[in-house]
């Protein structure tokens, strides 16, 4: 079996790459004057290389958030209010 993590570098490298081709021949062709394909562009392509590239740039930092996100606990209250379970200097209703 392969590495899940290589796997999902190749392909986020791979798209990224392929964005870029189609950005530089949206750029350097007269393909920017179908409306069909600036609208492709600007819905698709230009979001997705920027979010793969931010992706493949900063992969440990969200990832981290995400696994911070996923393993917030929400805090409860118990409601009972006794002393044993308040802390100390805690503001009670």
């Amino acid at each position: 079996m392969s590495n899940p993590n290589a796997t999902t570098r190749t392909i986020l490298r791979w798209t990224h790459l392929l964005g870029g081709f189609l950005i530089g021949v949206f750029v350097y062709t007269p393909a920017h004057d179908n409306e069909a394909f600036v609208l492709l562009m600007q819905a698709a392509v230009v979001p997705a290389v920027t979010l793969t590239g931010v992706w493949i740039w900063q992969r440990a930092r969200i990832r981290r958030l995400l696994r911070l996100i996923r393993n917030a606990q929400p805090v409860t209250k118990s409601g009972s209010g006794t002393p044993e379970e308040t802390p100390r200097g805690a503001d009670t209703l």
